[in-house]
């Protein structure tokens, strides 16, 4: 059984866009409507304790797999791929029996990480969620490669469904602690896999169960072999990196501002994980098989219509941050906003980053994506722990991490429009167009402010923004169809 060539008409492309992005948008706007309830049943406290241990889980889950799922696109038959599937599932169960023997003997010491050791008991929740949710990122992969996206956006909105619902129910019943927000988060990952084995069987893959053999297992194992090598190492440093910040944060300043900064972070994730979702697996599943060069145009106007169209509502988010999260979330979590509109700069640039990443993937540079993850732990994470150490003034601290990490990212989009041979020049016009939305959208939101009260301001500049981006991005769309 051969994989298919991709289909190169313009509207299979949208098409996969479209069924890729349903599923984020969807679990955006669940986000949208359960975050703001979750706030409201769970202090900060709790919501610290909680980051701090899925902290640990989320590391683990990122490499549980060896990082085998990312050679399940690869490929040419089925056959092959089912056994690359199987090998990622095997390692992300034989991870969460290795971390589960680590908690039995160092259980103790992992409680006092997360501050408190009478949540000892929680501890066993991360090897479940690990195992769980290395699998769904396989399946997930394997999905991709078989250019079902519809079925992904299933098991996205199944997942966030049920990790909103059972967090909301366990704060209700059992009482808002993080042991609720920690088995709502298991529970969606179980709900996940549920649902995507079921469609497995249901598109009539069940029969390349068959084909599964140790044999193969062990060829594909090493014949990807570069993957555990360096994409592990590089996933591991690009996990610590997020988690080190929490962890830095609580042991140099207070559990809640560890609630305060991954509230905001999480919140901030949510439009970022859209729209990565929605267009990594597609230009991934594209770039495989046509080559990067080949899609430079594609990508360079997809960068431009998600930039221009994220900028202007960004503006205005500077500006009314703690308003916002005071409003939507409750005044309990009004100075996460200010922790917001500082990580949201970097944030800017994530949009662009966290769906090209693949990119290095597929042109064989994973030695160069491993370095570029060294250098953002140096440049980011190292200044950041040295001034919290010395001064203890988180706030300021993240507002110098925030800087460093813009600046890193400005240097990874660079490099990497460098090494995939893109033309610099569309990078600069790309700059100068940002800057001009930037300069435009701040001088009309100055210019409302002098003249009504903040709430008129926010509502008439939304609806001017909105306005103006659809019919920016409508041109924009247009382009990238010709493109297509």
């Amino acid at each position: 059984m051969v994989i298919h060539k991709v289909d190169q008409k313009r509207p299979s492309f949208i098409i996969n866009i479209l069924h890729s992005a349903s599923g984020g948008v969807v679990a955006a706007l669940l986000a949208v409507i359960g975050m703001p309830i979750i706030s409201r049943i769970y202090p900060p406290d709790a919501y610290a304790i909680w980051a701090l241990i899925m902290s640990v889980a989320f590391l683990g889950s990122t490499i549980a797999t060896l990082r085998y799922d990312l050679a399940i696109v690869l490929p040419k038959r089925h056959e092959t791929a089912i056994n690359v599937l199987a090998l990622a599932c095997s390692s992300a169960f034989i991870s969460a029996l290795i971390l589960l023997a680590i908690i039995l003997l160092f259980g103790e010491s992992f409680s006092s990480f997360v501050g408190d050791k009478a949540h000892q008991a929680e501890l066993f929740f991360i090897p479940l969620f690990v195992a769980a949710s290395g699998t769904y990122q396989s399946f997930l992969t394997w999905f991709t490669r078989l250019k079902k996206f519809h079925y992904v956006s299933i098991a996205i909105i199944a997942t966030a469904t049920a990790t909103i619902c059972a967090q909301i129910c366990t704060g209700i019943f059992f009482g808002p602690t993080p042991k609720s927000l920690v088995i709502g988060s298991v529970t969606g990952q179980f709900v996940g896999i549920s649902i995507y084995i079921t469609l497995f069987f249901k598109a009539g893959l069940g029969g390349l169960i068959k084909k599964i053999s140790s044999k193969r297992i062990t060829l594909v194992s090493k014949k990807y072999w570069y993957y555990p090598r360096y994409m592990t190492l590089y996933t591991v440093i690009g996990s610590v990196q997020d988690r080190l910040v929490l962890w830095i944060i609580n042991l140099y300043g207070t559990t809640t501002s560890v609630g305060m900064y991954s509230f905001s972070n999480k919140i901030l994730s949510y439009p970022v994980s859209f729209l990565t979702s929605a267009i990594r697996p597609v230009i991934f599943q594209r770039t495989a098989s046509l080559g990067v060069l080949t899609n430079e145009k594609l990508i360079v106007s997809l960068n431009r219509l998600l930039l221009t169209g994220f900028i202007p509502f960004w503006v205005l988010f500077v500006f009314y941050a703690e308003e916002v999260f005071s409003i939507v979330f409750g005044d309990e979590w009004r100075d996460a906003g200010t922790y917001a509109r500082i990580l949201s700069f970097p944030f800017c640039l994530m949009i662009l980053n966290n769906w090209m990443d693949r990119l290095f993937d597929v042109m064989g540079k994973q030695k160069l994506a491993l370095k570029l993850q060294i250098i953002k732990l140096c440049v980011t994470i190292l200044p950041f722990t040295i001034y919290a150490a010395l001064s203890h003034q988180i706030i300021n601290a993240i507002i110098l991490f925030s800087f460093c990490q813009f600046l890193f990212l400005t240097f990874w989009i660079i490099t990497l429009y460098r090494v995939a041979n893109f033309k610099i020049e569309s990078l600069i016009y790309l700059a100068v167009e940002t800057l001009k939305v930037i300069m435009v959208s701040g001088i009309t939101l100055f210019a409302l402010k002098a003249l009504f009260s903040d709430a008129v301001v926010f509502t008439v500049y939304l609806s001017i923004a909105a306005l103006l981006v659809a019919v920016r991005s409508r041109k924009n769309f247009q382009k990238l169809i010709e493109i297509i």
